[in-house]
């Protein structure tokens, strides 16, 4: 198993894989994602 350290990785890594459809890549909104994410927990949590 790799320790953390070799599986680190660059957040401007990830939020460009993840959001690269989005330009620019700065408007990436954390809290906005986090908001999205609460809402399908608790509509999955709701059936």
């Amino acid at each position: 198993m790799k320790s953390v350290e070799e599986r680190s990785f660059d957040i401007e890594e990830l939020k460009q894989y993840f959001f690269a459809d989005r330009q620019p890549v700065e408007e990436f909104d954390l809290e906005a994602m986090r908001r999205h994410f609460d809402a399908l927990l608790q509509r999955g949590a709701a059936r």
